[in-house]
C-alpha cells in the first residue's frame, strides 16, 4: 500500500478540488463560474499543492538519504497527503465549529491545521519510512519550522482577536 503513495499525491489535490467544487456547485453557479473555470481552477490548486509538497519532499528526503531510506516519491506522497488534509480542514471542517465568534472558529480553524497537519506528517513518515518517532521528527524539522512561521502568526491574529 505505500507503494502507492506518490500516486495518491498526485491525485489527491484534483479530488479535493473536484469534491469542493462538487458540494458547492450551486454556489459557483451562482457566481458565473463555469466548467472551463473550473478547469483552470484544478490544474492552478494542483500545480500548487504539487509544488509545495515537492520542497518539503525534498527537504525531508536529505535527511532520509543519510539514512539510506530516502525515497523522493514517497516523501512526495506523504507532504501531497498532508497539504491536501490541511486544506481539506481548511474547506470543509471550519464550518462544523458553531461558534457564534468568527475569531474562535479562525483560531480553532488554523489550530487544527497546523497541528493535525504535522501530526499527519510525522505518523506518515514514521510508517511510510519504518522509523522512529525522534528520526521521523528530525527527517520533517524544518518543514515544522516552515509551517510554524507559516501558521503561527494567523494563530497568534485569531487568538488575540478571540480574547479581546
Amino acid at each position: 500500500m505505500l507503494n502507492f503513495l506518490p500516486v495518491v499525491g498526485l491525485i489527491a489535490p484534483i479530488l479535493l478540488y473536484l469534491v469542493f467544487f462538487f458540494v458547492n456547485s450551486a454556489v459557483f453557479s451562482a457566481i458565473g463560474l463555469s466548467s472551463d473555470n473550473m478547469l483552470t481552477g484544478v490544474a492552478i490548486f494542483s500545480v500548487v499543492v504539487w509544488i509545495w509538497s515537492g520542497l518539503y519532499a525534498r527537504s525531508a528526503n536529505k535527511f532520509l538519504s543519510k539514512r539510506d531510506k530516502g525515497d523522493f516519491k514517497k516523501a512526495f506522497g506523504v507532504n501531497s497527503i498532508v497539504e491536501v488534509s490541511q486544506l481539506f480542514i481548511m474547506l470543509f471542517v471550519n464550518s462544523l465549529f458553531g461558534s457564534n465568534n468568527i475569531f474562535v472558529a479562525g483560531f480553532i480553524w488554523v489550530f487544527m491545521m497546523y497541528v493535525g497537519g504535522n501530526a499527519l506528517r510525522l505518523w506518515l513518515t514514521k510508517m511510510t519510512f519504518e522509523l522512529k518517532t525522534g528520526e521521523a521528527t528530525n527527517a520533517n524539522k524544518v518543514i515544522f519550522f516552515v509551517e510554524t512561521l507559516i501558521y503561527f502568526p494567523a494563530i497568534g491574529y485569531f487568538g488575540w482577536l478571540a480574547i479581546l
